[in-house]
């Protein structure tokens, strides 16, 4: 039975058309923060509303953006438009400067560039060129083979840190916005009292334990085929998974062919389906416990070879069984959390359930969006990819000035 777990595709997904980003007309103070196990720097950027030169000496509400799960710099490029409009990040900080919000951007750990704001390569006349040119001006393999879990948090406090102590930034309207990933790590970082944020904004919020949606991702996404039974007799035949696939959007979306999805045998029944996927994913959990932690993850196979993290990062996933719930039920301020019905890494009649149940513990009831036919990166092009939408962008603009009080 095919695997459409896609995780390392997801992860590592990039396309490369090389091209150069537009500069948009903000005012950017650009940081270098040492990180506090003292192995690097953390390096992004703060960007100020133009109105901010006109005025000096005024506190600006600000908003200090977490990417989810990727090799990210600042901008985020989680698109597959090939417009400038795929660096989600910088998108919305155009947006929310606009508005009249100071926006912090940073660097991951080890991360220098994107796709689209990767030095020129005049010699890269071959896809091959490019996607070494790409990793080796973009990707410190030495840096990211250590990244973990605990100091991916660590560098979250050190920019909330430093922006919170600048002149020009209102420590009374600091919010954070956090994507995919980034909604865990935020959670965790409020629960441990670490940070203190006015408000919260997340985007394809990951509302249970990083074990709960791996397992969902690998065993229960796929199994989303089985709505092509259309006599729901749980026996899903090849002329069903034909029919079914010629209108597919969603594992369309996730790269899975119909070849990886027919049976040998003319079909498959649902009690198959679902002890295969149980078993992908008690594999794909055991390979990942074994190896130790200080391992670069994925393996690297030739010198080449992009490394993500360490090996404890990944094994995280399929360690930690607590909830992004426990955590931010202790928060005192204001949550909105935006998650679409079309997305392929959490699914927002899910996470927005587990949400909605759990309500009455919050100080404050969350404010829960859930937008019809949009996926991961608020698209309703791909389950899985941006550029945002942009009524759903204009809404959690929207929804960002009102935990700062911007009129």
């Amino acid at each position: 039975m095919f695997n459409i777990s896609g995780t390392l595709a997801i992860l590592l997904a990039t396309f490369f058309t090389l091209q150069n980003a537009p500069a948009f007309a903000w005012q950017a103070q650009q940081f270098s923060i040492p990180t506090a196990d003292g192995k690097t720097t953390i390096t992004g950027e703060i960007d100020y509303p133009d109105a901010a030169t006109e005025q000096p000496g005024k506190l600006w509400p600000t908003v200090v953006m977490i990417p989810g799960t990727g090799l990210f710099d600042r901008d985020v490029n989680f698109g597959n438009s090939g417009t400038p409009r795929d660096m989600i990040f910088r998108d919305l900080a155009e947006q929310f400067t606009a508005a009249g919000i100071a926006v912090a951007r940073m660097d991951y750990r080890g991360v220098l560039c994107n796709k689209l704001t990767v030095p020129p390569c005049p010699d890269c006349d071959t896809q091959a060129k490019k996607k070494a040119h790409f990793y080796k001006s973009c990707f410190r393999n030495d840096i990211r083979k250590e990244v973990t879990t605990s100091n991916i948090e660590e560098d979250i406090v050190s920019v909330f840190d430093y922006t919170l102590a600048q002149p020009a930034v209102d420590p009374s309207r600091l919010a954070i916005f956090a994507h995919s990933e980034g909604t865990f790590h935020t959670a965790r970082l409020i629960g441990q009292n670490r940070v203190h944020p006015t408000g919260l904004l997340l985007m394809g919020l990951a509302a249970e334990s990083p074990a709960s949606i791996i397992h969902w991702q690998i065993a229960g996404r796929p199994m989303k085929i089985l709505e092509w039974d259309i006599n729901s007799d749980e026996r899903l035949t090849n002329d069903e998974i034909q029919n079914g696939w010629a209108t597919d959007r969603f594992f369309h979306g996730l790269g899975v062919t119909l070849e990886q999805i027919v049976s040998p045998d003319g079909f498959w029944l649902k009690s198959d389906i679902e002890r295969m996927r149980e078993d992908d994913y008690k594999a794909t959990a055991e390979d990942a416990i074994a190896i130790p932690d200080n391992a670069p993850w994925p393996e690297q196979k030739t010198p080449d070879d992009v490394i993500m993290a360490s090996q404890q990062w990944w094994k995280w996933f399929f360690t930690d069984h607590r909830s992004t719930l426990d955590d931010l039920v202790q928060f005192d301020g204001q949550i909105i959390a935006h998650n679409g019905t079309f997305d392929s890494q959490t699914p927002g009649d899910r996470e927005l359930g587990f949400v909605q149940a759990r309500a009455a513990e919050f100080k404050l009831p969350p404010k829960c969006v859930l937008h019809q036919g949009v996926g991961h990166g608020m698209s309703p092009a791909s389950p899985t990819y941006g550029p945002l939408d942009e009524t759903v962008r204009a809404s959690m603009v929207e929804d960002l000035k009102s935990l700062l009080l911007v009129k």
